[in-house]
């Protein structure tokens, strides 16, 4: 029985689509502060919350009441960026072998063919993952998610929110004696409580482990640690999330408020210089509570659908997915192999619920 190469095209993709819905990608970083969501539009319309701390003004007895908006919500839309990495049938030399001696039928050869191409769908995945952390980064230390081939997406995070500690007078972390993180931290979960509204007395603060030695080594952590009259601070041995990459190290109090100490080193390789460059800088800490609302929004994808036109003919439909995975086939080069697309938009809820330090030069 003879198959034509459109065909076996459209089987190989079955077989890797089927083993790649069932593999979940790792949830690394940041990510479980940004749940995943799928929608049916190619769209996303982003409800942006801002809190006020009003009172009630009083008002004459059997007066008119003053009826009040909903916090203030600002709405904006996004088409979110698509990423699409391809793997093409034709620098597979097991492929065009077995094309070349007529052996699409070959169960063998097909096996390797479809694992060869699985193992590349699986590094393709990785890399829209990690852009997906970069999203994720990108708004917890700038507020901007920046994208390559689009608009960059600005979810105006309040000035107050991104903080160089010398600007209040604060010395940086790396003079251990005249550095006062306390009162750095105490600033942060009041801007957390004041400006952001959180209900949470307790933040996880993330850093990278560069970054925590030197907060570790600071003469007033040393003595917070070292005093026996009140447990306000905690350091053990790292608890290590092998899954996100994230390190738990302790525990510190200030005067209001409980912060979780966290370390992340993780990288990415740039794409334009090939260098490697951290999801989060040395010098920056990301101050995140526990109440804090973020999404991933997986916009809905371009996909091969039928419809009847006179004849059933393929249609380009929307279908609602993280990742869509189709096969494609070039009558002009001759070309064909395997398309990996996702279209995801990271978004807060409450923009104001995050703060970051700049606590080195």
């Amino acid at each position: 029985m003879s198959i034509s190469i459109i065909n076996h095209s459209a089987a190989i993709n079955h077989t890797v689509a089927v083993v790649l819905d069932k593999e979940l990608p790792a949830r690394t970083g940041i990510s479980n502060f940004f749940p995943r969501q799928t929608i049916a539009t190619n769209m996303v319309s982003t409800l942006i919350k801002k809190n006020k701390n009003y009172i009630s003004l009083d008002i004459v007895n059997y007066g008119e009441g003053k009826f009040n908006k909903e916090s203030k919500v600002q709405e904006n839309f996004y088409v979110p960026p698509v990423y699409e990495e391809g793997y093409f049938f034709d620098t597979d030399s097991l492929y065009m072998t077995t094309v070349a001696n007529g052996l699409l039928t070959s169960v063998p050869a097909n096996n390797q063919i479809a694992q060869k191409a699985l193992n590349q769908m699986r590094l393709n995945r990785e890399m829209i993952e990690r852009s997906i952390i970069k999203q994720q980064w990108d708004f917890a230390t700038t507020g901007i998610v920046v994208l390559k081939n689009g608009d960059n997406v600005n979810y105006q995070r309040s000035a107050a929110s991104i903080v160089d500690i010398t600007s209040y007078g604060a010395t940086y972390w790396n003079d251990s004696a005249l550095s006062h993180p306390l009162g750095d931290y105490q600033k942060a979960g009041a801007y957390l409580r004041n400006k952001g509204r959180s209900k949470a007395r307790t933040f996880y603060s993330i850093m990278k482990s560069s970054t925590y030695n030197l907060l570790v080594k600071n003469t007033e952590i040393k003595e917070l640690l070292n005093s026996r009259r009140a447990n306000r601070a905690e350091l053990h041995m790292p608890e290590i999330d092998l899954v996100s990459g994230m390190n738990y190290q302790g525990t510190l109090s200030t005067t209001d408020f409980e912060i979780i100490l966290v370390t992340y080193d993780d990288s990415y390789l740039s794409p334009t210089t090939n260098l490697d460059v951290d999801f989060l800088a040395d010098n920056l800490v990301v101050n995140i509570p526990t109440d804090f609302k973020g999404a991933t929004i997986f916009a809905a994808l371009k996909a091969k659908g039928m419809a009847n036109v006179g004849v059933n003919a393929n249609v380009p439909v929307l279908k609602e997915a993280e990742y869509s995975l189709r096969d494609f086939w070039d009558d002009r080069s001759l070309t064909g192999g395997l398309l990996l697309n996702s279209s995801p938009l990271v978004m807060p809820v409450d923009v104001d619920l995050i703060h970051t330090m700049k606590v080195l030069a």
